[in-house]
């Protein structure tokens, strides 16, 4: 049975039927073919997809199909109605759109005067407002980008310049966590592969999918990258080999065994004497002691000999101490010795129970007063703070009764107030004058906040009654 090379399978175990599509970059007027796009595809995985044939990273893009409004994201391709051979139009963000046509065109001096090196003047309406960390990072931003998208178009010159004088990060990546070397890789540059290399580029570094460049560059079927890179891979792994230690043969690896000597012959007890490595048993018999001094016998020899340094240069080994044979040494001398020797021997003795319990007690008392110091030192600083607190709050409220003490004394008193309240005409005057008792109500009362008399809001509304 024949297989179609435009048929795959699903992680359920169905055949799912993959077609061509096309996808035309609005700002540099490219086409690219996508092979491998089928009716489930989410939008979400065709920008990533396309992040591979185009160059463009996931967050620049803008898809559209048919119309102006961008296709949203959760939904697949058969929602949206692409059918074989359709024509994707991708817009990127206008912040970015001039940087990538640069790249595109592999125009380096215009890349370089578009923002990507520490000491340019290029600037947005957005960067002129930032502080001078956020610009930094920004400016690294755009380096990188640009780094990325020319290592994509195979621009071997610009890469290097970017790096080298721009300072871009071989490393960066994408939001999809896809390096320079990833796109490389994808597309077959092996020029720019072996730069980003030697400029020291991560070949084991991993995107968001668990894809390195040796395995994108597997998927697209570029075998003489995938051969480079696995190479370079392995020099890589054995320059950080160590080599191993040489480890000391044992007896029965020097000899042959087909000559049986661990059962009879003349070298038998020679062989069993170096069968087992050091610090194990020795000599003919499993059941010897092992190689070296006991431990209490080390200690004696220690004694006596930093006895030799405290104690009138003559050595206790020299002394008759009732373990040792006859010896020739002077009696008197040997006596001072072996007091001091006993002496020595209290000192270095380990400590009774009453000794290693005051030492016990000693230090819990002493772990207990620091504990208490702590808690007495806590507790002042606590009261120093409510202190301080009451000493605010009575401040407040001093200011407080101040301010009120203020206000008293700017505001008039009542006196005040109806003594610059102008008195009312009486009666008869106003009636000699022939003014009314509004108007001269109104008169009374002055002006207004917005400094017009009340007298002449009452001549416009007799005006008015009068055009009636």
């Amino acid at each position: 049975m024949k297989t179609n090379k435009n048929r795959g399978v699903t992680s359920a175990g169905k055949l799912r039927n993959y077609f061509k599509i096309n996808v035309k970059v609005e700002a540099t007027e490219e086409t690219f073919r996508l092979p491998e796009v089928y009716n489930e595809m989410k939008v979400t995985e065709l920008k990533n997809y396309m992040e591979f044939i185009t160059g463009i990273p996931f967050h620049l893009q803008r898809i559209s199909y048919l119309d102006e409004g961008d296709l949203l994201d959760n939904t697949d391709v058969r929602a949206n109605d692409i059918v074989v051979g359709a024509t994707l139009i991708m817009k990127i963000w206008s912040q970015w759109r001039e940087l990538i046509e640069a790249v595109v065109f592999n125009d380096i001096e215009w890349v370089f005067q578009l923002g990507v090196t520490q000491d340019t003047e290029y600037k947005t309406p957005n960067s002129e407002y930032m502080p001078a960390r956020a610009r930094k990072q920004w400016v690294s931003s755009r380096a990188d980008l640009a780094m990325i998208v020319a290592a994509h178009r195979g621009h071997t010159e610009m890469v290097a310049r970017l790096i080298d004088e721009a300072g871009a990060d071989v490393n960066a990546t994408t939001p999809m966590g896809r390096t320079a070397l990833h796109l490389a890789s994808s597309r077959g540059k092996g020029d720019i592969i072996d730069l980003l290399l030697e400029k020291g580029g991560n070949i084991d570094a991993e995107d968001s999918e668990g894809h390195t460049p040796l395995t994108i560059a597997n998927k697209f079927g570029h075998k003489v990258c995938e051969r480079h890179l696995f190479q370079f891979r392995w020099q890589g792994r054995a320059n950080k080999m160590v080599p191993s230690k040489p480890v000391p043969l044992m007896a029965h690896q020097y000899y042959d065994s087909k000559l049986k000597v661990w059962m009879r012959g003349r070298r038998a007890q020679i062989y069993f004497s170096k069968f087992l490595p050091p610090q194990e048993y020795e000599t003919t018999c499993f059941d010897s002691p092992k190689r070296g001094e006991h431990v209490g016998v080390k200690k004696r020899e220690e004694y006596r000999n930093m006895l030799d340094e405290k104690v009138c240069g003559i050595r206790v080994s020299d002394v008759d101490d009732g373990e040792s044979g006859d010896h020739s040494v002077d009696v008197e001398n040997a006596s001072v010795d072996n007091q001091a020797y006993a002496r020595f021997k209290e000192t270095a003795r380990p400590p009774t129970y009453e000794e290693w319990l005051s030492k016990i007690t000693d230090k819990e008392k002493k772990s207990t007063d620091a504990k208490k110091k702590e808690k007495k030192i806590a507790k002042q600083e606590e009261e120093q703070k409510k202190q301080e607190e009451l000493d605010r709050a009575s401040t407040y409220e001093a200011w407080l009764q101040q301010k009120e003490v203020d206000k008293k004394r700017r505001s008039p008193s009542a006196g005040d107030v109806l003594a610059h309240i102008p008195t009312p005409l009486p009666e008869e005057t106003m009636h000699k004058r022939g003014l009314g008792a509004l108007r001269c109500y109104l008169r009374t009362l002055g002006k207004d906040r917005s400094g017009q008399p009340y007298e002449e809001w009452l001549d416009l509304k007799e005006k008015e009654i009068l055009r009636r």
